[in-house]
């Protein structure tokens, strides 16, 4: 089903039962297939949960997602099985040599700064260099472009 369950809002206590995530909250507690789900988001400060529900939900392909006090995302746990696409992708990108690495890092700052540039015309109505700074990223980012980058 692919559902995504979002613990911002109160205190739970997650764990695994019979192929099921068990949800306890407050005002009762409830079971889930997991299976069924597609990610588990936490937030709220008060979330316990245990080895076995975070096992379940790796083996699951289910990605945990961590918040920070703000809930933003600060970290994430994706599975490593053997049939899972994340440890086929970790491999592949391990695999790979040195010069396509920074060419891909290349193209990850390069995107990063175009993005910044467009949030500052968006906001500002102009790029405050950043555009010109584009050319000069090169394999590797041996001229650290990207950290003059973010403080402009």
């Amino acid at each position: 089903m692919n559902r995504i369950l979002d613990f911002s809002n109160q205190a739970a206590r997650l764990s695994a039962q019979n192929h099921l995530l068990k949800i306890a909250i407050e005002s009762g507690t409830a079971t889930i297939p997991f299976a069924d789900l597609a990610a588990v988001i936490v937030s709220h400060p008060a979330i316990n949960l245990s080895k076995s529900a975070l096992s379940a939900l790796a083996e699951n392909n289910v990605a945990f997602i961590v918040c920070d006090g703000t809930h933003k995302p600060s970290g994430m746990l994706l599975s490593l099985g053997r049939h899972s696409s994340h440890a086929e992708t970790f491999a592949k990108q391990a695999a790979m040599g040195a010069a396509v690495k920074k060419q891909l890092w290349k193209q990850i700052e390069m995107a990063k700064i175009r993005t910044q540039a467009a949030l500052l015309v968006a906001t500002t109505g102009h790029d405050s260099g950043l555009g010109a700074l584009l050319p000069q990223v090169r394999s590797g980012d041996t001229g650290n472009v990207e950290a003059r980058a973010a403080r402009i």
